[in-house]
């Protein structure tokens, strides 16, 4: 076991391949030591952030797809926006972090909408990151790292299977209940 996901390497993961909604899907699993966190709700100046994030993520998705805006899109369609942005990133009107920041909040927008979740804050050793969970589930994705390193290591169809993994465990810890 690594001491925390930050010293993880391809050793330290197992691989899956999976059908969930008809859908073949391959990831990764690792486990890490658990480190201290703090939860907390949304400040002001956190929800103005993720409201400006959302606003970008509309003007993105209206310039680079084919008629959609942050009231009609798919996380295929988020993937597709990912990896036009890996092939061209001067095509995109933002910095790199722009982009990150507003894909991933649009990321949130839809688990929030689609799956119950709702936005917090995770504080720990690291920083402050922004999640978007199931508290009675312990259930928790964060939208904006998983942009960041869909970028960084190259990810196609992430943000799918994320979403497709995360309505699963959703399903299977709700039928525990």
């Amino acid at each position: 076991m690594a001491n925390n996901s930050n010293e993880l390497i391809d050793d330290n993961y197992e691989h899956y391949e999976e059908d969930v909604d008809g859908k073949k899907i391959y990831f990764k699993v690792a486990e890490t030591e658990m480190t201290k966190q703090e939860f907390s709700d949304l400040s002001e100046d956190d929800c103005e952030f993720i409201f400006q994030c959302l606003l970008l993520a509309d003007d993105l998705l209206k310039k680079h797809t084919d008629g959609e805006s942050l009231n009609s899109y798919s996380t295929v369609t988020l993937d597709n926006l990912i990896d036009l942005y890996n092939e061209d990133p001067k095509i995109f009107d933002c910095t790199k972090n722009g982009f990150i920041n507003s894909i991933g909040a649009a990321f949130g927008h839809f688990l929030n909408k689609n799956l119950g979740t709702k936005w917090i804050v995770i504080t720990d050793e690291y920083g402050d990151d922004f999640s978007c969970q199931i508290d009675e589930l312990n259930l928790r994705a964060f939208p904006l790292n998983s942009v960041a390193k869909a970028i960084e290591q190259k990810r196609e169809g992430s943000l799918e299977t994320i979403y497709l993994l995360i309505k699963r465990q959703k399903a299977e810890l709700e039928a525990e209940l």
